[in-house]
């Protein structure tokens, strides 16, 4: 007879919402946030300081299903102008290059 898996869709549901979860994709949202900061171009040294954790649980469906979420930001005026670019600067990324060193982003083109 030949080995099969049933996968524990009910466990899983309760380990992606878990507080072993929670500090896991917190961190990497502070890792997140730390990188922006070292990588952002240092004019005047707000827009750096403007990078940010959202505190308490966060949660996001993924195919109607619930999991932790960490949220890394900046509401910094200047975040959106260097993040995407306007009429007067090209988008710097600053944001995505950073994520994309961390989990499900890790190695795409910035």
């Amino acid at each position: 007879m030949p080995s099969s898996y049933k996968p524990n869709r009910k466990s899983f549901g309760a380990f992606m919402v878990s507080d072993q979860v929670f500090i896991a994709v917190k961190q990497i949202a502070m890792d997140i946030r730390d990188t922006a900061k070292s990588d952002v171009r240092k004019k005047t040294g707000a827009l750096a300081r403007g990078y940010k954790v959202e505190n308490g649980k966060k949660l996001i469906a993924i195919n109607g299903a619930p999991r932790a979420m960490g949220i890394a930001f900046n509401s910094d005026p200047a975040a959106a102008p260097d993040e995407f670019g306007n009429s007067r600067q090209k988008g710097n990324r600053t944001l995505r290059r950073a994520a994309g060193k961390f989990g499900e982003l890790k190695g795409e083109p910035g």
